[in-house]
């Protein structure tokens, strides 16, 4: 682990997050990973978060919950909110995500003393890149038996888990469901009607 600049001074690595008036901001954590951020973080690096996450909460007060928006106090991952980098990304990878929820985030808990989350069984929003960078995960499968159950599926065939054309019509279908139209019905998914259609953990 190294440090390249003190958790008190302000590093813009994550965009909006650290643009406050109050100058206060957040603490950006970077991790190798391969080129195309599909492998999941060591056990070492998974040891290092938890420690860091832990003398987080310590040193500077940083609550033992996963934020809720850009703006909540908490931990987090940078796909989390478009807010957090420019305009949205699939970082830290699929792999490291689960990892962030099933691993990461509830070793910090239990090692700052507090207890344990329970998990969601629904599915993180994976960021609005993610989709537009025409994905294949069982992810996309799950989302879209979902909007087939509730009637939004516009699919000849499917779905399955490759991103296409019908996966956007079905979802902009739902957008329009949930009372979005224009620009805001456009099919590339966003966080409020992600986590209105309820898609399970995988």
């Amino acid at each position: 682990m190294f440090q390249y600049i003190g958790t008190q001074t302000r590093a813009d690595a994550n965009m909006h997050a650290n643009q406050r008036g109050d100058g206060t901001g957040a603490v950006s954590v970077e991790t190798a990973s391969n080129l195309k951020h599909t492998d999941p973080w060591t056990s070492s690096q998974i040891s290092a978060l938890i420690k860091l996450g832990a003398w987080m909460h310590r040193t500077h007060g940083v609550p033992l919950r996963i934020c809720r928006s850009a703006t909540d106090p908490g931990f987090g991952t940078h796909r989390m909110f478009a807010a957090w980098s420019n305009g949205g990304t699939a970082c830290p990878g699929d792999a490291r995500q689960r990892q962030f929820r099933e691993l990461v985030f509830p070793g910090i808990v239990k090692a700052a003393g507090g207890k344990p989350p329970k998990p969601s069984p629904y599915a993180e929003f994976p960021g609005a890149e993610f989709f537009k960078s025409s994905p294949r995960s069982p992810l996309i499968t799950a989302m879209g038996r979902r909007l087939v159950a509730e009637g939004c599926g516009r699919y000849a065939e499917g779905p399955g888990p490759q991103w296409t054309d019908a996966d956007r019509k079905s979802y902009a279908a739902w957008q329009r469901k949930r009372g979005f139209s224009g620009a805001d019905a456009d099919g590339w998914p966003g966080r409020t009607t992600w986590d209105a259609l309820k898609v399970p953990r995988g």
